[in-house]
């Protein structure tokens, strides 16, 4: 129950603005009639538009759910009794200050603008691209709607989760003896780190 409500406050904080976002801004764009859209860069630029105002939003909920699980590792005597993520959500800014819930949120942050820019991005040029197939081939627009977002979701999680797994490398991983972190607590040299060893 503690996750089902979590999932859906992030949905209504998180995703639900970034869709927002991109439909005021995509379609609130204008073609010629009967004109396919295809080859132009609309697609790109309404995406990122739309990707980088709103990239910031899951943060908050990222951080509060990191916090409510790290919180049940600690001894009982240091733990600060979040009850749920959401709880967890709502008393951080009064308990650590609201900066708190935007802390080491910049591998997030790219990570979510890479996704959702390409998401937007493909799913808007396949739909522009294979209009046909619903308008008259008589697919049905459901079946090709399902196939476009999988398609977009698996092509936009390929590009982004690279940043998404190097917060994990730098954040989750195992220290070295002593407590030694290979890359120096730095995601710009996690990232180097990534970029020179990702063929291995």
């Amino acid at each position: 129950m503690k996750k089902m409500m979590f999932g859906l406050i992030t949905a209504a904080g998180d995703t639900a603005p970034k869709l927002a976002m991109w439909q005021f801004i995509y379609g609130g764009t204008w073609s010629p009639s009967d004109y396919v859209d295809s080859n132009s860069f609309k697609h790109l630029i309404c995406a990122s538009m739309a990707a980088l105002s709103t990239c910031w939003t899951g943060l908050p909920f990222e951080n509060a759910r990191r916090a409510y699980y790290a919180d049940k590792s600690w001894p009982l005597e240091l733990r600060k009794g979040y009850t749920s993520p959401t709880n967890a959500l709502l008393r951080i800014p009064f308990e650590e200050g609201p900066i708190y819930l935007f802390k080491g949120g910049l591998p997030l942050v790219v990570s979510s603008y890479l996704f959702w820019s390409g998401y937007f991005t493909y799913y808007s040029f396949m739909k522009n691209k294979f209009f046909f197939l619903w308008t008259y081939n008589d697919f049905s627009y459901n079946y090709i709607k399902g196939g476009m977002m999988t398609l977009s979701f698996l092509f936009a999680s390929l590009v982004a989760y690279p940043f998404y797994y190097m917060r994990e490398m730098l954040d989750l991983w195992p220290k070295e003896r002593g407590g030694h972190c290979t890359w120096n607590n730095s995601y710009r040299e996690c990232i180097r780190w990534f970029v020179d060893n990702i063929d291995t």
